[in-house]
């Protein structure tokens, strides 16, 4: 069984979100998507109104990768404490293999004073039959001048596949960020991840990233430079993307727009990207993107669909180009 402690409060890792150890294909996104809905009271995800979510996604890629992930979560808060409850059965296959798994974990997250952000996650995740494994993780983000910076440490296991899932690959690191507004509109972000797998194999991993809100009035666009730079140690064949000297340059930009009972947010991106793996060298274009249309049903109940999609290698477990669709609803009890 898998004890899970994982760090929510990421900064939203250079305009990605993800988890204290990140990890790429259907769960380097959560259910829930970038946007927390505007509740009916005017509150954002962030309220500590109990709520109820369920939901699941869909994963594909072009090596005949299918993953999905059926979740079902409840949270309140009070204070400057929140609890949020979360289980997930995932269901992976390919054109040989069959896993399953089940997770649940406990989330807390406490703002013991106004310049502090912590996060810790409380877990229990089974592979299929194949044993249990016990993982945890912490984060703080602290307020610096106009920005924050971040510290967590933890580990977790890749989950995305039937491969991986077979091999019960083991990761473990530490992250240290930052986000710091240098003028009105502009905002910088950086950070950087050591990681450590359990087949005997590791991987540092930078970005840095730029961001200009070009548009605040009714819809609110921004857009981005993205730089990212990702090394491994080797080659294991442990059936995830493990390159060596990977660089990518990304522009991006992102679309908000809300309006009654409805929201709408877009995230394109493209650039380029170059790295060696198992001793073939690749250097080619790249585009994709994530979208997501939420509506309020009733007062109490919140629909979202999301998607997301592209050929950008660092979003994949494996194949060429990759998608994923997710559904949610929220119930605010």
């Amino acid at each position: 069984m898998h004890l899970y402690i994982i760090s929510a409060l990421i900064l939203l890792m250079l305009s990605n979100p993800g988890l204290a150890v990140e990890a790429s294909g259907p769960d380097s996104k959560e259910l829930s998507g970038k946007a927390e809905p505007v509740g009916p009271d005017g509150e954002t995800g962030k309220s500590i109104r109990p709520h109820l979510d369920a939901g699941f996604i869909y994963y594909n890629d072009t090596d005949d990768n299918r993953t999905v992930k059926y979740a079902l979560s409840c949270g309140s808060g009070l204070g400057r404490l929140k609890v949020d409850l979360n289980y997930q059965h995932i269901e992976a296959s390919d054109p040989v293999l069959r896993k399953d798994a089940e997770v649940l974990f406990l989330k807390i997250h406490s703002k013991p004073v106004e310049a502090l952000d912590m996060t810790a996650d409380l877990g229990l995740t089974v592979p299929g039959r194949d044993g249990a494994v016990v993982t945890g993780s912490l984060s703080a983000d602290f307020k610096l001048l106009d920005g924050t910076i971040g510290i967590s440490g933890g580990s977790t296991v890749l989950t995305e596949t039937a491969q991986l899932l077979k091999n019960k690959i083991q990761v473990s690191g530490a992250n240290v960020r930052f986000t710091q507004s240098i003028v009105k509109g502009l905002t910088v972000s950086g950070s950087y991840y050591y990681k450590d797998y359990s087949d005997d194999n590791s991987s540092d991993d930078i970005q840095l990233s730029a961001r200009y809100l070009a548009y605040d009035k009714g819809p609110a666009l921004s857009i981005g430079y993205r730089l990212r730079y990702l090394n491994f140690d080797r080659q294991s064949k442990g059936g995830y993307f493990d390159p060596e000297g990977f660089i990518s340059h990304q522009i991006f930009g992102y679309l908000y727009y809300e309006k009654g009972r409805t929201y709408f947010e877009a995230e394109p991106y493209t650039g380029h990207q170059a790295f060696r793996r198992n001793r073939t060298k690749v250097s080619d274009f790249f585009i994709g993107g994530y979208g997501a249309l939420g509506q309020r049903l009733t007062r109490h109940i919140w629909s979202e669909i999301n998607a997301e999609g592209g050929n950008y290698s660092v979003e994949m477990v494996a194949g060429f180009r990759y998608y994923a669709v997710g559904l949610r609803l929220r119930f605010l009890l």
